[in-house]
């Protein structure tokens, strides 16, 4: 339309320098002419010298978050950029669907410009957007040239933050004493295994205190125990038939894992956390913070074709074990949380 529009301009310019025999006008029509070619030729020159691609290949985002992410512009020639338009390929599961995304080049060898990504209804898992095709546009937007392309991103979303925690577990700071159930449910806790004595501080439960120490020193001595954050909690996943339920049960078993991990780790606890594979393989991560658990989920995407249908079922698991409907046992009796 814009060509179009272009040209008959050119055409009357050109018919009435010819009528009127009018200088200004046939230089005119010479310049329009000149600027014509021009912006075909520096289309084509766009086509050859500028290129693009993602900063990253992977992109991690949250749950309701526009994902963003940040595109590389290359120029190899001394001019500026124009416009540029990409045209993307957004997969989810088994669909997809086109976007289209408009970004300036500006000037320099190399620009980065941040891009939100026009996708909606994310949910957890593992996407791709491909740029399938790289459009570029003269100074006027008069002629267009194509280049194919194969620039892959894929993009994690990972659950809101929430917490759920044990509504048996208790903090060693309160007064309540911990139930056996409650030292048992955590690998390594032992109430008697004692780290050292130390002088009471002001503010501090009595419950710790070493009443025959203190008597023979006539001064307040505490028991101080190892740290729960050296101790770990077992928990096995039997996420099996994840692949193929539909994707609200899969965001409400990753959202309610996220929330259990975090509620893990806010206790002072690590978590041994293992899941079992196709061929047999047992997989098993550390997790000890909140990275750690971003990482963790980034790997059960990517496993999640391959999680193992066994005859090993969370009732006979020791300590804790989650499965895919969203059940959480330990020692095959259920345990109650609740939402922080």
């Amino acid at each position: 339309m814009k060509k179009t529009l272009y040209l008959l301009v050119l055409a009357v310019t050109w018919y009435l320098a010819a009528m009127y025999r009018s200088v200004p006008l046939m230089a005119l029509t010479v310049t329009e002419v000149l600027l014509f070619v021009g912006m075909f030729l520096l289309s084509l020159s766009f086509l050859r010298l500028i290129d693009v691609d993602f900063d990253k290949k992977l992109l991690l985002c949250r749950k309701g978050e526009d994902p963003t992410c940040d595109i590389h512009i290359r120029n190899r020639g001394i001019l500026p950029a124009g416009v540029i338009r990409l045209q993307l390929r957004y997969t989810v599961e088994d669909r997809s669907r086109r976007l289209q995304v408009h970004v300036l080049g500006g000037t320099g060898l190399q620009v980065c410009r941040n891009v939100r990504l026009p996708v909606d209804k994310m949910h957890c898992g593992l996407f791709s957007v491909q740029v399938e095709k790289m459009y570029v546009y003269d100074y006027l937007t008069l002629f267009r040239r194509k280049k194919k392309r194969k620039e892959l991103l894929q993009i994690a979303v990972l659950p809101k933050e929430r917490l759920l925690t044990f509504q048996e577990m208790t903090s060693r700071g309160q007064e309540m004493p911990l139930t056996d159930r409650d030292s048992a449910l955590f690998a390594g806790t032992n109430m008697d295994e004692i780290r050292q004595l130390r002088e009471h501080q002001e503010g501090e439960p009595y419950r710790f205190i070493h009443w025959k120490q203190s008597a023979r020193l006539d001064q307040l001595y505490v028991k101080e125990f190892y740290r729960a954050g050296e101790e770990t909690v077992s928990l096995t996943l039997f996420p099996e038939g994840l692949s193929e339920r539909s994707w609200q049960e899969k965001d409400t078993f990753y959202e309610t894992l996220y929330s259990l991990l975090l509620g893990i780790l806010e206790k002072g606890f690590g978590v041994d956390a293992s899941f079992y594979l196709k061929e047999g393989e047992r997989s098993s991560r550390i997790l000890r913070d909140k990275n750690d658990c971003d990482t963790f989920f980034l790997l059960l995407y990517q496993t999640e074709e391959k999680f193992a249908h066994s005859a090993w079922r969370p009732e006979m698991a020791d300590g804790l074990s989650f499965d895919a409907g969203c059940h959480l046992l330990y020692h095959g009796e259920e345990v109650g949380w609740y939402e922080l």
